[in-house]
């Protein structure tokens, strides 16, 4: 691998310039989320949100820049949001995804 390589990649923030770099302020919550990638689906827990972007736990390997689609209950009627976006972090707990707000879907 060359040194030009390593330019293509995303280069994850850590610890403090993590919380740093958000632009909205998180909100706290433990809901149930379906996560797709790929050819894969799964429900997971999301523990915390923001206008831009939501933290889910997850074992699941996946990468930086992976693109992904966050399905949410939407509050008490038998509704769904539907975003796009991407993986923006990865630690041992889970994905920090950011959600690409001009693709959101209400069903």
């Amino acid at each position: 691998m060359t040194a030009d390589d390593h330019q293509d990649r995303p280069v994850q923030p850590s610890g403090e310039d993590w919380v740093k770099k958000r632009h909205h302020p998180r909100k706290n919550l433990r809901l149930c989320v379906t996560m797709a990638h790929g050819q894969k689906t799964g429900e997971h827990h999301a523990r915390d949100i923001s206008l831009g972007g939501i933290f889910v736990e997850t074992r699941e390997k996946l990468s930086l820049g992976q693109e992904v689609r966050i399905t949410l209950p939407f509050s008490n009627q038998n509704r769904q949001i539907k975003m796009n976006g991407k993986v923006v972090r990865v630690t041992e707990e889970g994905v920090g995804v950011q959600f690409d707000i001009l693709d959101i879907d209400i069903a």
